[in-house]
């Protein structure tokens, strides 16, 4: 098992949004439905909240450097219990 998993949770809609401006061709994957994903983000999230000591959830609907932050908060125990 990973020490941490890190869950970068971003609305549905959203993320579709920002893979429509890249503007690149979807794939198999990225062709499934909305209530396909919603699924899948529900069980990422379900899983995150029966094991926080496992998971952290990053909201990735923040800006950049917002998103950075969260990440570090997030990994700074795994980096301060190895020094």
């Amino acid at each position: 098992r990973p020490d941490l998993t890190l869950i970068f949770d971003l609305d549905i809609k959203t993320g579709f949004q920002r893979v429509a401006s890249r503007g690149e061709s979807q794939d198999r994957f990225e062709s499934e439905t909305l209530d396909f994903f919603e699924k899948i983000r529900a069980t990422y999230l379900r899983r995150a909240a029966q094991h926080p000591e496992r998971y952290r959830v990053i909201d990735a609907s923040k800006s950049e450097n917002e998103v950075q932050m969260q990440l570090l908060e997030a990994i700074k125990p795994l980096m301060e219990a190895t020094a």
